[in-house]
Order: C-alpha cells, then sequence, then structure tokens
C-alpha cells in the first residue's frame, strides 16, 4: 500500500512538472493589452513568439484602458506608436526601441519620461505638460513613400533636397497628382489642413490614416488597388468623392458623409445602395456599370439634379418618380421600357435613353424643361411627341435613321 502511495505521488508531481514546463510563455502583465496585441497578431489563442513582435512596425492603442505595457520591449521594429489617453504610468519599456520616430503619450499617468532620452530617430512626441498635450518636433519629417514626399514638396513649392518640417505640413491645402507611383499613405495624416486630394491611377492599396484627414472636403482616387475604404468614414467634411474603377464593393464607410454633394463609384462592384439613403445633400450621383438592380433606396434624395446609372441592371426604374430636382438623367444601355416615371420630373433639362428597350416616347411631351435628348431608334417609330418640345436644342437619333415621322424634327431648335 505505501509502496503504491509513493508511486501515486510520484507521477503526480511529475505530471505538475511537466505541466509548468509545456505552460506557454506570457509577455505581458495587461491582460487587456495582451488581448489587443493578440488581435493585431492574429493570434487570439495560440502561442505568440518572439519573431511575431518583429512583424509589427506601426501600433495605435489610444483610449484601450491600458495600465501596463511590458511586453512592448520586444517589439524592435516599432516606428509608430500612439498610447494616448490611457492608464499607463511606467514607461521603462520603451527605452531601447530604437527605430521609434513618432510617439504619442499623452493622456496618461507618467511622471517620468527619462526612459526616452536614447530615442534617437523620434522625429515627432506628444507628451502631457500641466495637463495638456504639447508636440514636440525634434526633426524634420521623411514620408515612408518618396513619390508622396515629392509630391508634398511640389505643391508647396519647397526645394526637393530640403527636409520637410511639420510646419510645411500644415501649409499643405491641395495635392493633384495623376499616374503616380505613390503606394503608401502613411504620414498624410499629419497635412492636418489638406482639403483637395487627388490621386487618380495610383498603386495605393489602403487607405490607412486617411480618415485624420478632418478637413478634407475634396478626395479623388479613380483607378487604384485598394479595395476596404472603411477608414474614409471619420471624413465628415467632405463633399465630393471620387471612386470609380476600384475593386469595392462595401460602401457602409460612405453612410457617415452627410455633406456629401457629388459621389462617383462607376465601374466599382457596387451592388447595395442602402448606405447612400440619408445623403440628403446629394446632387450628382454617377453609378456607370456598376452591379445595382434597385434604386428604390434613393427615392428621399430630393436634391438630386444629376444621376448617371448608364449600364446598370436595374428593371424598375419607378423609384426615380420621387427625385423632382433631377435636370439630367442618363439610362444609356439600360433595361428601361416604361418612361411613366418620367411624369413627375418636369425638372428635367437632359435626357439620354441609348440603346435601351423604349418604344413610346410620347411621355417626353410632359417634360417642358427639355433641352437635350438623346434616343436610339430600334422600336420607336412616331417622333410626333417631339415636334412639341419646343425648347430642344440638342438632339441626338442613332440607329437606323427610316422614321416615318422624321418631319416633326423640322420644327427643333
Amino acid at each position: 500500500m505505501k509502496k503504491t502511495l509513493i508511486i501515486f505521488l510520484f507521477i503526480t508531481l511529475l505530471i505538475n512538472l511537466t505541466a509548468c514546463n509545456s505552460a506557454k510563455p506570457s509577455f505581458f502583465d495587461d491582460e487587456n493589452f495582451e488581448m489587443l496585441i493578440r488581435k493585431k497578431l492574429g493570434k487570439p489563442t495560440e502561442e505568440i513568439l518572439e519573431e511575431d513582435f518583429l512583424k509589427i512596425t506601426q501600433l495605435y492603442l489610444d483610449n484601450k484602458n491600458i495600465n501596463s505595457i511590458k511586453g512592448i520591449e520586444l517589439f524592435k521594429n516599432l516606428e509608430v506608436l500612439d498610447l494616448s489617453n490611457n492608464n499607463v504610468a511606467d514607461i521603462s519599456f520603451l527605452r531601447n526601441l530604437n527605430k521609434l520616430d513618432r510617439l504619442k503619450l499623452h493622456g496618461n499617468n507618467i511622471t517620468d519620461y527619462s526612459p526616452l532620452n536614447n530615442l534617437n530617430k523620434l522625429i515627432i512626441l506628444v507628451i502631457d505638460k500641466k495637463n495638456r498635450a504639447i508636440s514636440e518636433e525634434i526633426g524634420g519629417y521623411q514620408f515612408s513613400d518618396s513619390a508622396l514626399e515629392e509630391a508634398i514638396k511640389t505643391s508647396i513649392n519647397i526645394p526637393h533636397s530640403q527636409k520637410l518640417t511639420f510646419d510645411d505640413l500644415k501649409m499643405v491645402e491641395k495635392i493633384d497628382i495623376q499616374y503616380s507611383s505613390i503606394a503608401n499613405l502613411d504620414g498624410i495624416q499629419y497635412l492636418t489642413n489638406l482639403k483637395y486630394l487627388s490621386l487618380e491611377y495610383s498603386d495605393i492599396t489602403e487607405l490607412n490614416h486617411i480618415g485624420e484627414l478632418k478637413n478634407l472636403e475634396y478626395l479623388d482616387l479613380g483607378e487604384s488597388k485598394f479595395t476596404n475604404i472603411m477608414p474614409l468614414q471619420n471624413l465628415k467634411n467632405l463633399t465630393e468623392l471620387r471612386l470609380y474603377i476600384n475593386n469595392i464593393s462595401d460602401i457602409s464607410a460612405i453612410s457617415t458623409l452627410k455633406k456629401l454633394k457629388l459621389l462617383v463609384l462607376s465601374y466599382t462592384n457596387v451592388s447595395d445602395l442602402k448606405p447612400l439613403a440619408n445623403l440628403t445633400a446629394l446632387e450628382t450621383l454617377t453609378l456607370v456599370g456598376t452591379e445595382v438592380t434597385d434604386i428604390n433606396c434613393l427615392k428621399d434624395l430630393r436634391k438630386l439634379k444629376y444621376l448617371d446609372l448608364d449600364g446598370t441592371l436595374i428593371t424598375d426604374f419607378s423609384g426615380l418618380s420621387t427625385l423632382t430636382s433631377l435636370k439630367e438623367l442618363s439610362l444609356n444601355k439600360t433595361a428601361v421600357k416604361d418612361l411613366s416615371f418620367l411624369t413627375s420630373l418636369t425638372n428635367l433639362e437632359a435626357l439620354y435613353l441609348e440603346d435601351t428597350n423604349v418604344e413610346d416616347i410620347a411621355i417626353l411631351s410632359q417634360l417642358p424643361k427639355l433641352k437635350r435628348l438623346s434616343l436610339t431608334r430600334k422600336n420607336i417609330s412616331n417622333l410626333k411627341v417631339l415636334k412639341g418640345l419646343k425648347n430642344i436644342t440638342e438632339l441626338e437619333l442613332n440607329g437606323d435613321s427610316n422614321f416615318n415621322d422624321f418631319k416633326y424634327l423640322l420644327g427643333l431648335k
């Protein structure tokens, strides 16, 4: 019996020792901090290896209720760190992160900043002083993307050999470049007074930091390479947005942009327009070549003046009848056939109906302001209604010109 008990105790001890030796190492003191790092690494439960930390160059951890940053010292390649508005007191773990060039620490409980003394690459440091955040510019700013940096220098007439300061960046209000090799927008968030940004035909794959440009009013990112536009949701002052020829389908981020007056989504994969339902300031909407099938959610956009639905998959156009401010409507290459929805659109000045299934155009006589009209003959045989359109100045008739009532065109302006 005694021998059995001794054996049992030995086995139990061995199991416990084995369990202790096989336990996963913990790099952190703060569970919340660990959870955020695991999310960043994509390892919610798996073992974290030290080499995983080397993959991260930027961490944005503001307002995350962090008490301890033990473990941050393993991020040897960290360049950007935002720890603002947490409960951190001890920053000694930062002392050897020699690649840091941007660091935000305001809104914490820090009293000793000496661990930062050896961080020689710091360009910008935001800390607390007498209960308010101060930003200290330590040197000139260098953008990760040299093409973006050159574009900024050009916009404010800074010599290419000269370093950009943060005061320089505040001067930038407009950047307009086409066919550039810009691929990385890191640092663009420091252009705090930027109002106009056009980077058509670029190599941009991510829109990181662009959502921090609170003063931006005009944005053109046509024909680029990004797929996610969620960073745009904070651009509350945006009035014009062009995202044509991009591989995007989810436009939910746009739903918050209540000041938008112009939106171009042509040749994208967009099919769901519900995020646009409350953009009541919208005046121009272009959806050429999209996968849209339902436009009923646009019915409350009463300020809409210009609408282009060329090449879409829509079959029911009745939802347009409430858009009484429309001045220009383009339905080329669509399945439209019944034009009865036009009766309420008495402000319409231009109507484009090329390559459609329209047969009866009698309804056009109820559009007294119509000036420009484009039709494809196809099944239309009677143009008598055109005689009553006294304001028509431009008429385009494509296809077979064998119209029985061609004589009615002679009375047009």
